[in-house]
């Protein structure tokens, strides 16, 4: 398991590739957040 803190992600895929390229082999996303996340 690998821990990290929680942020407010301003390039969702940015984001996701930099933590799948360290290690990450998942991502909790709130589902409340998906819409805006998925909108940005």
């Amino acid at each position: 398991m690998i821990g990290g803190a929680i942020e407010r992600a301003t390039n969702f895929t940015d984001k996701v590739t930099m933590l799948s390229e360290n290690g990450a082999k998942s991502v909790i996303v709130p589902m409340d957040n998906l819409k805006s996340i998925l909108i940005d």
